[in-house]
């Protein structure tokens, strides 16, 4: 709607390498049903390795199978 705001919560991204994560906690906090996870669980959910970083298809992935209309912009 225009002109209007979501009151999303903030979560900052804690050591600078979970800004995906960070968005999915977001999204996942402020879409019902409301639900709260741990860095660990979305490292999982998002297959992040030390050795190699963030694959956000996984995450994207996550998300259509929970029911959510996905569309990536990068």
């Amino acid at each position: 709607m225009a002109g209007s705001s979501l009151e999303v919560p903030f979560y900052a991204n804690p050591d600078n390498t979970l800004c995906f994560q960070a968005a999915l906690r977001m999204v996942r906090k402020y879409f019902p049903p409301a639900e709260a996870y741990s860095w660990a669980q979305l490292d999982a959910i998002t297959a992040k390795a030390d050795d190699i970083g963030t694959w956000p298809f996984a995450g994207l992935t996550w998300l259509c199978d929970h029911g959510f209309d996905v569309r990536n912009i990068e």
